[in-house]
C-alpha cells in the first residue's frame, strides 16, 4: 500500500509491478492510473519507472502498450533484485 510521505509516495516494487499490470489488464479502480502517475513515489528506481509511464499518451496505442510492458519488466527485474538481497 503506497503512503505519502515528504510529497512523495512510499510504493514498493510490487505495488509498481501491481499498478503497471493492472492498467494493462484494464483492471482496477477508475482512479488507480491517475494517482499512481500522479504522485512522485520516493524510490529513485521506481519513480524513474513512475515517470516514464506518466510521458506515455493517452489513450494508449500499440507504441505506448509496449513501453508499458518493457516498464513492466524493468519493475519485475527490479522486483528480483530486491528479494534477491
Amino acid at each position: 500500500m503506497a503512503r505519502v510521505f515528504s510529497g512523495k509516495v512510499q510504493r514498493t516494487p510490487a505495488d509498481v509491478v501491481s499498478c503497471l499490470s493492472n492498467f494493462l489488464e484494464n483492471r482496477g479502480g477508475p482512479y488507480d492510473w491517475d494517482d499512481f502517475i500522479s504522485v512522485d513515489v520516493a524510490d529513485p528506481a521506481l519513480e524513474a519507472i513512475r515517470a516514464a509511464a506518466a510521458n506515455i499518451d493517452l489513450p494508449v496505442n500499440a507504441d505506448g502498450e509496449r513501453r508499458l510492458r518493457d516498464l513492466l519488466a524493468e519493475a519485475r527485474q527490479v522486483a528480483r533484485e530486491r528479494s534477491a538481497v
